[in-house]
């Protein structure tokens, strides 16, 4: 039941049922038996006002944006979507409302202002900073969740270089010399993940002068095919960007007869339910994603208070490997 329904119901104005629920009294009167009865059809009938319209006319805005680039909350993956449960969470309980918007064209042009005011904006999976132009010029106070932030906001990222560190370092203490790492997708080419994760390997191999094996790039080639690739140059384990590569990957060597871990160690990044039930269950990286929703809380209600604090700084935390069956020392040749 809306707000004009209940006042329809109740012989009175909508602008008397507002008054009355937001308990203002200034220049304004209702006798005690018509608030009362206002209040118990609100109660009857469950009726909540709309934070975004309550936001346009509230003096002190408590009403926070989160601005996606896809309509699929999915296309996010589970990072963002762990950590945007623990921020709404901690939002709401300090009296933050929130609404989601989506904007499929943010990352062809940039990402538009919301059309109501909000107090602060949280943008999760920005891939370059000249996206935030309006928002900045507008100066709304935000955050960016696993992306990149302009000069005005502040950034809330997986500290991927340490990331992709613990995974080479961890198999290189299994005894592997010959890691091979397939890349992410070409969709997520200019996120940061793929850059740093792809770096960090390349990194490692070199600090320790050990052969680089050919397959890492961005690559359209499917999975079966990266997958002969690497097996070609005697790569003895598989490090891959992402779940769903590391489960084709499983398939493909159940289909070529490579028994893992026996003969070849996989390896992926974040912890999902998928990784614990795959066969065997999948070695990942499990990326800290209720720290980050933690901190993008803390910074965003830190903003909304100061609009200055916190300026073009970047926040980044560092996940922990969780090991499973699926690795192992490598084969003695």
């Amino acid at each position: 039941m809306t707000l004009a329904e209940i006042a329809r119901e109740l012989k009175v104005s909508p602008s008397t049922v507002s008054r009355v629920l937001n308990g203002y009294s200034k220049n304004f009167g209702a006798n005690p038996e018509m608030r009362a009865r206002i209040l118990e059809m609100v109660e009857k009938t469950g009726y909540r006002p709309n934070p975004v319209f309550r936001s346009i006319r509230a003096k002190k805005n408590r009403q926070i944006a989160f601005s996606f680039y896809s309509r699929s909350l999915r296309q996010n993956g589970e990072t963002v979507d762990r950590a945007l449960d623990e921020a709404t969470r901690i939002l709401e309980e300090n009296g933050f409302t929130f609404h989601y918007l989506f904007h499929p064209r943010a990352r062809v042009e940039c990402y538009p202002v919301p059309e109501w005011k909000v107090a602060g904006m949280v943008i999760p999976d920005v891939i370059d900073p000249a996206m935030l132009r309006l928002i900045e010029e507008h100066r709304c106070p935000y955050v960016t969740l696993n992306g990149v932030c302009g000069e005005a906001g502040s950034a809330v990222m997986s500290d991927e270089p340490a990331n992709i560190r613990m995974v080479m370092e961890y198999l290189y203490r299994l005894g592997h010399r010959r890691i091979a790492y397939l890349n992410s997708p070409p969709v997520m080419e200019r996120h940061h993940s793929g850059i740093e994760r792809e770096q960090g390997y390349l990194d490692f191999l070199n600090a320790r002068r050990l052969p680089v094996i050919d397959g890492y790039g961005i690559t359209p080639l499917p999975v079966a095919e990266q997958f002969e690739l690497v097996r070609r140059q005697s790569a003895t384990a598989i490090v891959t960007f992402q779940l769903e590569i590391a489960v084709e990957v499983l398939e493909t060597a159940w289909r070529r007869g490579v028994k893992v871990p026996q003969e070849l160690s996989v390896v992926t990044f974040d912890d999902s339910w998928h990784a614990r039930h795959t066969i065997p269950p999948l070695t990942c990286c499990k990326i800290a994603a209720n720290e980050m929703g933690k901190e993008t809380a803390r910074l965003i209600m830190a903003k909304v208070a100061d609009p200055e604090a916190y300026k073009t700084e970047m926040f980044r935390f560092a996940g922990e490997v969780i090991e499973r069956e699926s690795t192992a020392p490598p084969p003695k040749a």
